[in-house]
């Protein structure tokens, strides 16, 4: 719907980190879509909770991932 993920399995992106994979996901996308943000948020929240209950704090990486830390 917000056109942030895309998939290319012929043709796989190469990520900063070297690895190639064939999706894709623009983050940056969902800051102007606040509720597909939150549901990704509250996603994120339930499965970390159910995974690690442990965990107490959360942050985001340089720079895109700065607003979903936050």
């Amino acid at each position: 719907k917000i056109q942030a993920v895309y998939l290319k399995p012929e043709e796989p992106f190469t990520w900063a980190s070297g690895i190639k994979s064939p999706i894709y996901t623009d983050n940056r996308v969902t800051l102007a879509y606040p509720e597909t943000r939150t549901l990704i948020e509250n996603g994120f929240v339930e499965a970390i909770k159910a995974e690690f209950p442990e965990v107490e704090v959360i942050a985001g990486t340089a720079t895109a991932g700065i607003p979903h830390g936050a």
